[in-house]
């Protein structure tokens, strides 16, 4: 996945750069009629200033979707580190006072660019405590995103029954060996 978008981005900056090289090494019409090819016209500086100043913003733009690139690599590790990213959960709703009934998980689900594992998580609690929790995993540093969330009316007007599913990310092969029966989901 990453090396697809490296490869992409590096070829983009390739193409930018070697056209830019190109506007400056090709030759310009004659000037003033005089019919010499080859001369370069006064406003060649400033071209050339405006060459230069597109070619920093291009290098600018390149360093800013390598830093994204290397934030996405830190986001969402290789490995699915399931029993991780589930005892974080965890810790995060008992802190946020959401109180938890119940978890599953479901195998690795091989996605385009990375895999994702489902975690379904049952509980109750008050509307602040929902709240901080959803919050709470939103902030987390391994990409995790909210599928499903299901809050439901309840007979005690301050607690509410609460069902949300979570994929979690990783890149590693092992969601594909998980989804063929292998080892892969801990």
């Amino acid at each position: 996945m990453w090396a697809g978008l490296l490869h992409a981005v590096g070829v983009a900056g390739l193409v930018a750069i070697g056209t830019l090289a190109y506007a400056l090494a090709a030759p310009s019409a004659p000037v003033g009629g005089s019919g010499v090819s080859g001369q370069r016209p006064a406003t060649s500086g400033a071209r050339s200033r405006g060459v230069h100043t597109e070619l920093a913003e291009v290098e600018k733009e390149l360093a800013a979707t390598e830093a994204r690139l290397q934030e996405g690599r830190r986001r969402i590790p290789v490995e699915p580190r399931e029993t991780e990213a589930l005892q974080e959960l965890v810790r995060l709703a008992a802190r946020d006072g959401l109180r938890i009934a119940d978890y599953q998980s479901a195998p690795p689900i091989a996605r385009t660019r990375c895999r994702q594992i489902l975690i379904h998580l049952s509980g109750s609690g008050d509307y602040s405590s929902i709240c901080r929790f959803l919050d709470s995993v939103s902030r987390l540093p391994r990409l995790t995103t909210i599928e499903a969330l299901e809050i439901s009316a309840s007979t005690d007007a301050s607690v509410y029954p609460i069902a949300v599913t979570l994929a979690v990310y990783f890149t590693g092969p092992t969601a594909v060996k998980a989804q063929n029966g292998g080892p892969g989901n801990g």
